[in-house]
């Protein structure tokens, strides 16, 4: 139900035509950055979020990299497999000294409009798992565990109690997996093990001042979205567990509007939809330390192969596809013609080329 080209995905979705016993099949495509497909290994990924944590580390800059997805559509082992990469890249490429993992997870959030605010925020960096404490501070920032965060600011101390200290990859392996493992998960019948919150693992990278442990400013922060799903997943949930997807859809629903309102440059962004978007704010805020010709967030859309998710693919790419910003338009608002329609349709028949003979792309409207 998928096919994989250079310049973007293609999904084809089976169906009837009005007559009722006419097969047909749909083509849609959707254009974007990049796209890897099952022959595509795990340092691909990875070189993909290259760039942004070199970025990060040469201008002590954020950096985020954010995987949206259904449940079982491997967000999770994507993420692992990322930091894997990352682990050494940073040690090795960066030339980190000590890297401080911070990790915590978002639970519960919003559902219905009455009901704003309701995340908790848990640590991952013990069993014991305490609740941290959200603070709104300067320009709307979100800081976790207390009204300072992980620290007061770049060039300051470290608070150890909050976070992993590292001065290896495997180190850092060693305090991502153990964080990793305590995270909620819960049989969904789509995934015996389905991720329930929204996971944050920052890295941030330090240098040592004798017994303390000084930020450069420099954090790569990787997002582990909890799965969206759809009423089909959730049709034989108890009460407590459709409460639980309510919530987390609508903690993705509010993200999606963020970010569309974000690729049309609206004066106003409603962040405070939700706990999610208040932690992910300085995703869509451009700093001033951060350079200018380099991204500063990468989002990851995994999708399922399954012509049975073909509905819940064209979504979660639909969001993706919002990243590139609104697509461009004939100022007259008439079809191309001339020399815009012949690069059109050369575009198209290259598209074409790249796939199996039977698919016919229509392109995404």
């Amino acid at each position: 139900a998928v096919s994989t080209t250079a310049s973007g995905i293609a999904l084809h979705a089976c169906g009837m035509k009005l007559d009722g016993k006419t097969p047909k099949i749909e083509h849609k495509s959707f254009p974007l950055h990049a796209a890897l497909g099952p022959a595509c290994g795990e340092r691909a990924v990875f070189d993909l979020a290259r760039p942004l944590v070199d970025a990060a580390a040469r201008h002590a800059s954020h950096a985020t990299v954010l995987c949206y997805g259904q449940t079982g559509s491997g967000k999770t082992y994507t993420v692992g497999q990322l930091v894997e990469h990352l682990a050494k890249h940073l040690f090795a490429g960066c030339g980190a000294a000590v890297v401080a993992l911070e990790a915590f997870e978002l639970s519960g959030g919003a559902k219905g409009m009455l009901q704003l605010g309701n995340g908790h925020a848990h640590s991952l960096g013990s069993d014991a798992k305490p609740e941290l404490a959200l603070f709104e501070g300067a320009e709307g920032v979100v800081q976790v565990g207390g009204s300072k965060g992980l620290c007061s600011g770049d060039g300051q101390e470290l608070d150890p109690e909050r976070c992993g200290i590292a001065r290896s990859a495997e180190g850092l392996m060693e305090r991502f997996r153990a964080a990793e493992r305590r995270r909620v998960s819960l049989d969904t019948r789509r995934n015996a093990a389905s991720s329930r919150t929204h996971a944050f693992y920052r890295f941030h990278l330090a240098g040592a001042s004798g017994k303390a442990f000084v930020a450069t400013g420099a954090c790569i922060e990787l997002v582990d979205l909890a799965g969206s799903e759809s009423n089909k997943d959730s049709l034989y949930h108890d009460k407590s567990r459709v409460d639980v997807a309510a919530k987390i859809n609508f903690s993705l629903m509010a993200l999606n509007d963020c970010i569309r309102k974000t690729a049309q440059g609206a004066k106003y962004v409603p962040f405070r939809q939700d706990k999610l978007t208040q932690l992910l704010r300085p995703c869509f805020v451009r700093r001033e330390t951060a350079p200018k010709d380099v991204a500063s967030v990468l989002f990851l859309a995994c999708i399922s192969p399954l012509a049975s998710d073909v509905h819940q693919s064209v979504r979660t790419l639909t969001y993706a596809q919002q990243c590139r910003g609104p697509p461009a338009r004939p100022a007259t608002g008439r079809p191309a013609t001339g020399a815009g329609a012949k690069a059109k349709g050369k575009a198209r028949a290259k598209t074409k080329a790249a796939l199996p003979e039977w698919v016919d792309v229509v392109e995404a409207s």
